[in-house]
């Protein structure tokens, strides 16, 4: 790959070798400028001259010298030490370096906790620079680690440096790119890859595409001056077409990768808008089918996995209900609407008005055919399925802040922050029965029995509970440091929870109000709280636009979800607690899965999974760990159908006979395979044959188990239906890692510990062709589903090849990113696409397409990835990871554009259109089957 060529930001001419190259920017603590002294010798002796900032001026001047040394660097060095990492000053240059995807290497010079090291560097592979006798070898390997790509990375720095100008120039035109310039940075941007680093800002995007659009405009206006003054030949004319189609294609792949970045940029950032960033990956993917496009729609549906979809209204809401059947949502306004929907559909069922102003609360009837609405003005009482008016309720508050009702169905309760009452209400004659003392109420609820009132007030931080019966104060739980603003019961009535401006949750006993846990996490004050059904979750909503789950038997959070643009107002589970609702201060309101995912994680084991199996129909999961343990699932709803236990170390190798009636398990410790039965989890027999078993593999008859072990060089064929060993394969020099059948039986691959493929006639126990190198000592190995090409990986080697299986052809290498260790692969059942995992920590899980020798797509983990295994529709992938959990993920690449248009059930509006992809393409609806916008 040739370095971009950007003449004016560099001397011209080459450097004489004595000049010193551009070195790194090293950001640090004070307390560690003895270390970088030394660092930045070291480095200077090499010919690297590294920036580093020896005195702070804290200004602004100061920190825009910072951010333009961090620019021009071709990497950032970050000094990891106790001090740096809790340094402000430190955290803006890590900012801005993340800001502008710079290249980050760190560098540990004292020992440090590493949680609390930022996540970002967190995750990267450290430089141990505890020793200083280990200097000079680490500066080396700093080197060698900030070489790599070279080209790649100055190219980046030196493009960064002219858009950033440009950008503080007011976007002069004058400073485009243009001729070789824009043709080596458009070929720079065309060369981006799943993992290549570091990558293109959106401002570098931008800066490319801006100066595409005035060249092929120049062009484009000196060949029609050409033609008209000479009258060009036919051959000219030609030409020009075909160049102008060229410079449109380079405009749509450049602005592919600038609408991904967008929609990359509102997917990762905390405030983010999650809908326009699926909206953008859509558009992006439909301009051009970048790798980039397809990045940013995977990221877009991982924010949003939980969402099943948002739902825009013209207005803000305020208020949310959910009908006790789980049929009807009902939301209120700011401008005293309320809208009835079904649940199923989403769709508007009725309008209904609430006066003028805000709708601040919606609850419906016990038997879900009322509903009752309050704000300004009186209460109102309407028919929950039409939308009819029933009744009101008035000559109590002004204002209502919060209206609940009664377990009986027959009575009403409502407070307000204006007066001091709570209202006692019978909902049939409109009448009041009763009143509570109370003084600015913020929350209300009732428990389920109908016996106990809990209130809070808006000034303070105490939570009272209250007998129904005779309206006497019961008890008042003290805890929170600060004002309460909402409670709930669980539906059994025996827990509360109350939540405020402390950002703390505490759930009590509702009879004795003893407080059982204190939950806390979130930043900001929590706005509402409900429990699920079955009272083993909590939902809560925060000032910070995010939900938490809580699991209430450890008091953890299960999960953050994250989608609204606005404060949380309400939260609440549907009945079957399948699903939350959600509305923010915004025109939006979400719905939640919580029972499926489009990436599904099970915290399967406790330790490593090393290997998966998907039953033949589908149904059934098998995953296997260092636990000991294999553990059965059911697929579709994730849940545990079994654990077998039996084995006495980990587990290397599970298989599903054809039927799916038997499972086949191996590994470490012992020399067994133990023949389950699926149904029962029964074990049905054991095999004992010679050596830690590696691999197990069914023929497609099911007739006959192949396996391979440690300390034997044969491959072993036993017979299913005795558990007699049938025959043995001997040719192998070393262990034999692995064994797969071809899918029509004729064919048996092994691999050895000596580097070599063995491809075998199991019907003779006869190999077929010459032994094959396989780059290292085989780890996993798979046929193509056509048997005609054998994927296998390596252990300790990047090695990751496509073999012929009769030798025919040179093996195929494919780009594994640094992976030196095992690497799970697997074939889609079409055969059209293989996964494996890539990059030095295998967190990328790559998508090749294999007719067109590139990458579809990328899935990125969040642990080691160390086995996997498609489902036989092929739209799931399954994998398992060095955390103990188990993936399930949605790889219908094709239907992601689909999917991405159902969560978020809208279209770019024109603004957006025009401010994200601009003129060059006229306006289009990216998900058509969704309305257009009316702006």
């Amino acid at each position: 790959m040739s370095a971009l060529q950007l003449t004016d930001a560099s001397p011209a001419g080459a450097p004489e070798a004595s000049d010193p190259r551009p070195g790194p920017f090293i950001s640090y603590a004070r307390e560690d400028q003895d270390v970088v002294r030394k660092l930045h010798d070291a480095l200077l002796k090499r010919g690297r001259d590294a920036w580093v900032d020896w005195e702070i001026f804290p200004s602004a001047e100061w920190m825009q010298e910072i951010r333009s040394a961090i620019d021009a660097a071709p990497a950032v060095v970050f000094l990891i030490s106790p001090e740096s990492i809790a340094s402000p000053i430190c955290r803006q240059e890590l900012d801005h370096a993340l800001a502008q995807n710079k290249r980050l290497i760190p560098v540990v010079c004292r020992s440090v906790d590493a949680d609390r090291v930022e996540e970002s560097l967190r995750k990267l592979n450290w430089i141990q620079l505890l020793d200083p006798d280990e200097l000079d070898r680490k500066v080396e390997q700093l080197i060698e680690v900030m070489d790599a790509d070279l080209d790649w990375v100055s190219a980046h720095a030196r493009l960064l440096t002219r858009a950033r100008d440009w950008e503080a120039k007011g976007r002069d035109r004058s400073l485009l790119l243009h001729g070789n310039d824009l043709k080596d940075s458009e070929r720079w941007l065309a060369a981006i890859g799943v993992d290549r680093t570091p990558r293109p800002t959106a401002l570098q995007i931008q800066y490319v595409i801006a100066s595409r659009r005035v060249e092929t405009t120049r062009q484009r206006y000196i060949l029609a001056s050409v033609g008209t003054a000479l009258v060009v030949t036919a051959a000219l004319a030609v030409y020009a077409v075909i160049q102008s189609r060229i410079a449109d294609h380079q405009r749509d792949v450049a602005l592919s990768r600038l609408v991904a970045a967008q929609s990359l940029k509102h997917s990762s950032e905390p405030l983010g808008q999650l809908d326009l960033s699926l909206l953008l990956a859509v558009a992006a993917s439909q301009i051009h089918p970048t790798l980039e496009a397809r990045d940013s729609l995977f990221g877009a549906l991982l924010e949003t996995e939980r969402v099943r979809r948002f739902v825009h209204g013209s207005r803000t809401l305020v208020s949310l209900a959910v009908s006790p059947d789980g049929r009807t949502i009902a939301t209120g306004d700011f401008n005293g609407g309320i809208v009835l929907r079904d649940a199923e559909t989403l769709q508007a069922r009725a309008t209904l008005q609430h006066g003028k102003g805000v709708v601040e609360s919606v609850a419906f009837s016990p038997d879900g055919r009322t509903l009752a609405s309050a704000g300004s003005g009186p209460i109102m009482l309407w028919d929950a399925h039409s939308g009819q008016e029933r009744g009101t309720l008035d000559g109590g508050h002004k204002y209502v802040k919060r209206v609940v009702w009664h377990p009986d169905g027959a009575t009403l309760l409502s407070g307000s922050r204006n007066e001091p009452l709570i209202f006692v209400w019978d909902a049939a004659t409109g009448t009041r029965r009763s009143t509570i003392p109370h003084d600015r109420l913020m929350s209300l609820a009732v428990s389920p029995d109908g016996a106990t009132i809990a209130s809070a007030a808006d000034r303070s931080g105490d939570v009272r509970l209250w007998d129904m019966k005779s309206g006497e104060e019961r008890i008042v739980l003290r805890g929170h440091h600060g004002p309460v603003r909402a409670v709930a019961f669980s539906r059994d009535g025996k827990l509360l929870a109350s939540a405020g401006q402390d950002s703390r949750i505490i759930i009590w006993d509702a009879a004795s109000g003893e407080r059982r846990m204190t939950l806390e996490g979130q930043t900001d004050r929590i706005e509402c709280v409900a429990f699920s059904p079955d009272g083993t979750r909590l939902a809560s909503g925060s000032n910070n636009r995010t939900i938490v789950l809580w699991d209430l038997t450890t008091g953890r959070p299960l999960d953050l979800l994250r989608g609204h643009t606005n404060s949380l107002m309400n939260v609440a589970f549907t009945p079957d607690g399948k699903q939350l609702l959600s509305n923010a201060f915004d025109g939006t309101f979400i719905v939640w899965n919580l029972d499926a995912a489009w990436r599904r994680r099970l915290k399967a084991h406790a330790a490593d999974v090393r290997v998966v199996a998907v039953s033949p129909d589908g149904a059934t999961l098998a995953s296997g760990s260092d636990d000991r343990t294999v553990r059965l699932w059911d697929l579709a709803g994730g849940r545990e159908r079994a654990v077998l236990k039996g084995h006495r170390g980990a587990l290397r190798a599970v298989a599903f006979s054809p039927d799916g009636r038997v499972l086949a398990s191996g590994g470490e410790g012992d020399r067994r395979i133990i023949l389950w039965d699926v149904v029962t989890g029964h074990k049905l027999k054991e095999l004992r044959g010679e050596g830690d078993v590696t691999s197990v593999a069914f023929s497609p008859d099911g007739k006959t188990l192949a396996s391979g072990a440690d300390a034997t060089r044969s491959v072993f064929l036993w017979d299913v239906a005795t558990g007699k060993r049938r025959a043995e394969l001997r040719g192998h020099e070393s262990s034999v890692g692995a064994v797969a059948f071809s899918r029509d039986g004729k064919l048996l691959v092994s691999g050895g510990g000596e580097g070599v493929l063995r491809v075998w006639d199991p019907a003779t126990g006869k190999e077929i062709a010459e032994p094959m190198g396989a780059g290292g000592s085989v780890a996993t190995l798979a046929f193509s589903p056509a048997g005609t090409t054998i994927a296998s990986s390596a252990h300790f080697s990047s090695a990751l090849l496509l073999s012929d299986p009769y030798g025919r052809r040179e093996p195929v290498a494919l780009d594994t990113r640094g992976s030196h260790a095992p690497t799970g692969i697997a074939y889609s059942p079409d055969g059209k696409l293989l996964a494996y995992a890539a990059g030095e920590l295998r967190f990328t899980i790559v998508l090749w397409d294999l007719e067109r020798a590139e990458p579809r797509g990328a899935l990125r983990a969040s642990a080691t990835t160390l086995s996997m295994a498609y489902t036989p529709d092929g739209r799931q992938l399954v994998t398992g990871h060095s955390n103990g959990e188990v993936a399930s993920w949605d790889v219908d690449l094709d239907g992601w554009p689909r999917r991405a248009c159902e969560i978020a059930n809208r279209n770019l509006t024109r603004d957006e259109w025009q401010a994200f992809v601009g003129e060059p393409l006229p306006y289009r609806a990216v998900c058509p089957g969704l309305a257009f916008p009316s702006d």
